[in-house]
């Protein structure tokens, strides 16, 4: 007849598989998207009942509460666009920053310049060399980035871990000067503008009218 273990740590450690509590086909990405959805769905829904109950303690009359609840609403489904298309962004950079090897990422690292200079409506050449985004930037944080990407891109070894990390230092220094000198209003517009977000096709339509107004000023 065995004996009882006499303590706990005599008891075997149990061993939990992970994967086989995920459900194939959902990533972690997935998962958090999923939990910021139903986390938002459910701030919107207790703004628009604390509006409701806050006039109804104010009030009897159904006719104000009823103004109240259709005004917040109305709100929150207005705001709901450029909050994901924030989100979306954020989302879009995290990915960018973690996803693939060492030349993925800091391609990654440079489709975030380029992707800050079509929300900042900056003009650059037709189909520009990375040289000259940093020159319509101007700065030596660009330049710098634009030096480690062309690294990346043509030379066959492959980059290090710190030029991974001084790549990403760059956006993060490039995305804090972009808040120094833009006002709140600029930066609003730049944290909400869908620009950097649209097909290819679209891109240019938007081109074209930017176009047409600067020529018509």
């Amino acid at each position: 007849m065995s004996s009882l273990p006499e303590t706990t740590a005599d008891l075997p450690t149990p061993v939990i598989d992970t994967a086989a509590e995920t459900p194939q086909g959902v990533s972690a990405s997935g998962l958090n998207w999923l939990r910021a959805g139903v986390l938002g769905a459910n701030d919107g829904i207790v703004s628009i009942a604390a509006t409701v109950l806050g006039v109804a303690g104010a009030t009897p009359d159904v006719k104000p509460i009823l103004i109240a609840g259709v005004a917040a609403l109305v709100l929150l489904t207005a705001a709901l666009p450029f909050t994901l298309i924030a989100v979306l962004k954020t989302v879009r950079r995290a990915r960018r920053r973690r996803r693939g090897g060492a030349r993925d990422r800091i391609r990654g690292a440079w489709l975030e310049v380029e992707d800050l200079a079509l929300d900042l409506r900056l003009t650059m050449p037709e189909n520009p060399t990375r040289r000259q985004v940093a020159a319509t930037y101007g700065g030596a944080t660009v330049r710098s980035l634009a030096r480690i990407a062309d690294k990346a891109a043509f030379a066959p070894e492959e980059p290090t871990a710190d030029e991974v990390e001084a790549s990403w230092d760059a956006v993060d220094a490039l995305h804090a000067d972009r808040r120094e000198v833009l006002s709140r209003w600029q930066q609003m517009r730049l944290a909400f503008t869908p620009r950097s977000l649209l097909p290819a096709a679209l891109l240019e339509r938007a081109r074209g009218r930017d176009a047409r107004r600067t020529a018509a000023a």
